[in-house]
C-alpha cells in the first residue's frame, strides 16, 4: 500500500528542519473551497499541499488570504487558478525564513 509520506516528504524546505518543525498547509485555502471545487481542484490532494514551518505558517496566513481574495475577485479558469497556486508557493519558498 502506498503512503503519502514519500510524496510529502519531498515537498520540506530545501534546508530541511527536523520534521516536528513543520506543519502541512493547504495550497488552496479552505474558505473558497466551493470556487476551487466547481474548477475541480482538490484541496486536500497531496500535490496540493506543502510544509512550512510552524513559525513561519501564522505569519504567511493573512497575506496568503489576501493574494486568494484579490485573485478570485475575477473569474479564472481551472488552469490559471493551479498555476497561481503553485506560483504562491514558488514566491514563499524563495522568501527567507524569519528567525527562531
Amino acid at each position: 500500500m502506498e503512503t503519502n509520506l514519500p510524496h510529502t516528504q519531498e515537498k520540506k524546505p530545501i534546508h530541511n528542519p527536523p520534521l516536528q518543525h513543520l506543519q502541512l498547509h493547504l495550497i488552496f485555502p479552505k474558505e473558497f473551497q466551493s470556487h476551487f471545487t466547481k474548477l475541480s481542484i482538490n484541496i486536500h490532494h497531496p500535490k496540493n499541499t506543502i510544509w512550512w514551518e510552524k513559525k513561519d505558517r501564522m505569519k504567511k496566513i493573512p497575506q496568503h488570504r489576501q493574494q486568494w481574495q484579490t485573485y478570485m475577485s475575477t473569474p479564472k479558469t481551472r488552469v490559471q487558478t493551479l498555476k497561481k497556486g503553485f506560483d504562491i508557493v514558488r514566491d514563499r519558498k524563495n522568501q527567507p525564513s524569519s528567525s527562531p
